[in-house]
């Protein structure tokens, strides 16, 4: 982006903080934690109505990244500074993908613009994204978009992964971007049920959580009274909590618990048929969360199936393979760049299969047609491999109900496979190769109209 642009984005920032009293200290509000935000120096109080529209604008597609920036204010008080998020502004030109979402000149202006025709007080104070299915974490191009574009260490990143209902908030800590360890949901004080609700909900999908952690923030006041009534609260709520732990112990069997991270993380592999990272994953996912049946009876199952010596053979470097072409693919559709020419050597070290990574500035399309074209000869053995292992795993998963999330991985990693092809041609015929003329001209209208909608997500 242009320093112009850059300075417009400055200016639509406050740079002090005024005087206010946060959420949980005013009788107009009831606030709730979410994790542990008094361990922040400088907490983040999130409107319920806000997070609730952010919610439904990621569950709107949870097949790409969507985005937004937050409004709101900074403020300080007797006890120290804190964030406030009341309004948010959708990134309608935001070009969104399954892994990335990016936020152009465009959609930088379309914001800006916005937020200038509301007017009011609110100030932009951080931005917003989703990851489906992918978990609470930022990724390079994240940080490079916070870095250089929400450089106050209290301007805030939420990050939403609407499949597990996970929320987490970054922000710059003694210089480095990390997560907080969590953040307050607030509302009038007549909706007081409804933020301890969605904030014991989110609080539940944290990873590692406890039920000491499904605290409410009240504030007490000095008549024996209303003490009374808070300690009958207290009370009720822990029999509440009990009651609820006895129930789950009880149905422990009926409702598998909610993906997490590794879990996602393995049965993305799978889908690609790199069934050693599939596998790896699994077992972090069973160290971390021992009770994840779901989990557990995958492992299991795939286990049986690469028993199978027709599919264990050359296990490790067809894995390999399609991870290197996975990884293509997502440089080939995101804007990633490396800084040194050895960060993706040894990715594949075989005798078969010898590529050579370029510095980055070089076109990652480009790389990714050179990647296909040196792993064309074992595509017909991978598509075999995958399709036995889809056969076995159908005759181990017969009555299996199968999650949201996995939607049968082993058919995934079949049809992902299949279309390998296509996505070579579009790279090719992105890249002006006069080779893939022919080829694309006999393809099926169907396919056609796959080769063009890959070529429509590269990068320009």
């Amino acid at each position: 982006m242009s320093e112009e642009f850059q300075i417009e984005l400055g200016q639509s920032v406050r740079r002090h903080a005024e005087r206010k009293n946060s959420p949980a200290n005013d009788r107009a509000y009831f606030a709730a934690p979410v994790g542990d935000p008094d361990e922040d120096q400088i907490p983040i109080f999130i409107a319920e109505s806000v997070l609730r529209d952010i919610e439904e604008h990621a569950e709107r597609d949870v097949h790409k990244e969507i985005g937004g920036v937050l409004l709101g204010g900074f403020f300080r008080t007797d006890r120290g500074a804190f964030v406030e998020i009341t309004g948010h502004i959708e990134a309608s030109e935001a070009k969104g993908t399954d892994i990335s979402v990016t936020f152009t000149h465009e959609t930088w202006q379309q914001m800006l613009t916005e937020h200038h025709i509301r007017g009011g007080d609110s100030q932009i104070i951080g931005w917003y994204h989703s990851h489906p299915a992918l978990g609470i974490f930022l990724s390079a191009d994240d940080e490079f978009i916070h870095t250089n574009y929400f450089q106050e260490p209290w301007h805030v990143a939420l990050v939403i992964d609407p499949v597990t209902r996970r929320v987490g908030c970054f922000k710059k800590s003694d210089g480095k971007l990390a997560e907080t360890e969590g953040f307050y949901i607030f509302a009038e004080r007549i909706d007081a049920r409804v933020v301890k609700e969605l904030a014991q909900t989110l609080d539940a999908n944290r990873p590692g959580h406890t039920h000491a952690q499904n605290k409410v923030t009240v504030r007490t006041t000095v008549s024996s009274s209303s003490n009374t009534g808070l300690w009958i609260a207290v009370v009720m709520l822990i029999l509440a909590q009990m009651a609820s732990g006895v129930y789950l112990y009880l149905n422990r069997n009926v409702k598998p618990p909610k993906p997490r991270g590794s879990f996602e993380r393995a049965i993305k592999l799978l889908s690609i048929s790199d069934t050693t990272g599939g596998e790896q994953y699994l077992k972090a996912e069973l160290v971390e969360h021992p009770e994840n049946q779901e989990a557990y009876r995958e492992y299991k199952r795939l286990g049986e199936v690469m028993s199978d010596a027709r599919i264990s053979a050359d296990r490790e470097r067809l894995d390999r393979e399609n991870f290197m072409l996975y990884v293509a693919d997502l440089l080939a559709r995101r804007k990633v760049s490396y800084q040194r020419e050895s960060d993706l050597k040894g990715l594949v070290k075989t005798q078969e299969t010898k590529l050579s990574f370029r510095p980055a500035g070089d076109d990652p399309v480009k790389r990714a047609l050179q990647v296909y074209r040196a792993l064309a000869s074992s595509r017909a053995k991978r598509l075999r491999r995958a399709l036995a292992i889809q056969t076995l795993m159908r005759a181990r998963s017969a009555g299996v109900t199968y999650s949201k999330l996995r939607r049968q991985w082993y058919d995934q990693a079949v049809k992902w496979i299949e279309q390998e092809r296509l996505r070579e041609i579009a790279y090719g015929m992105h890249e002006i190769d006069s080779d893939y003329a022919e080829p694309f001209a006999k393809l099926s209208q169907a396919e056609q109209a796959m080769v063009k909608k890959i070529r429509s997500k590269l990068m320009k």
